[in-house]
C-alpha cells in the first residue's frame, strides 16, 4: 500500500504541473524542486500513512453506517455490534472512547 501512495503523490503531482499555465509553472519551479519523491525503500512515514489508509477503508466497508451516524453528530444505533464500544470518530479513524 505503500508503494501505491507514492505512486498515487507522484501522478497528482505530475497531473499539477502539467494544468499549471506557463506562468505558475515558471514560479513554482522552486516548489517543484522540494517535493521529495523518494527512491527505494519506503520511509517510516510512508509506511504509516499506508497502514492508516487500509484501516480507514476497511473500517468504511465494515462500519459505514456507525461512521456516518458519528459524522453526523449522532450517537451509534443501541443495535450496533461496537455500540458498547462507545465510539467516537478521530481524524477519520473509528475508535474505541471507552
Amino acid at each position: 500500500m505503500g508503494w501505491i501512495l507514492r505512486f498515487k503523490i507522484l501522478l497528482l503531482h505530475r497531473r499539477k504541473i502539467r494544468f499549471q499555465s506557463a506562468f505558475d509553472q515558471i514560479q513554482s519551479e522552486d516548489a517543484q524542486h522540494k517535493v521529495d519523491f523518494r527512491h527505494g525503500f519506503l520511509s517510516l512515514g510512508e509506511i504509516e500513512d499506508a497502514e492508516m489508509q487500509i484501516i480507514k477503508f476497511c473500517q468504511r466497508k465494515s462500519y459505514a453506517e456507525e461512521i456516518s451516524c458519528l459524522q453526523r453528530g449522532e450517537s451509534v444505533k443501541r443495535s450496533s455490534h461496537i455500540y458498547k464500544l462507545n465510539p467516537v470518530l478521530e481524524d477519520g479513524v473509528l475508535r474505541a472512547g471507552g
